[in-house]
Parts: C-alpha cells; structure tokens; sequence
C-alpha cells in the first residue's frame, strides 16, 4: 500500500504507471471486486491520507 500511495503522488504517470493500474484493475475484475467495493476502498485511503495530513499541520 505504501508503494501504491507513493507512486500515485509522485505525478509520474506515463505508459509504464497506466499500464500497471489496468493490470491491477484486471485483475480486481477476474476475482470479483466490483468496482463500489474499489471506490471504497479508494476513499477509506483518502480519509485516512487527509485526516494524517491534518494531524501533521
């Protein structure tokens, strides 16, 4: 996870970076995470990211 977060802040997103998030996204659809199950998940990140970025200012 910590490498997920670091690579989605440092703004490099070229081939390489899409590449890898329809991969991963490949393989959320072949187990059966559906995509409300992955939003979800993308905003429990986000809370967690604002609510440490909060505490440190």
């Amino acid at each position: 996870m910590q490498v997920y977060v670091r690579e989605l802040f440092e703004g490099d997103y070229e081939l390489a970076y899409v590449e890898k998030r329809l991969r991963i996204g490949k393989v959320h659809q072949r187990i059966g995470v559906s995509p409300k199950l992955y939003l979800s998940g993308i905003n429990q990140l986000q809370l967690r990211v604002e609510v440490n970025l909060a505490t440190i200012a």
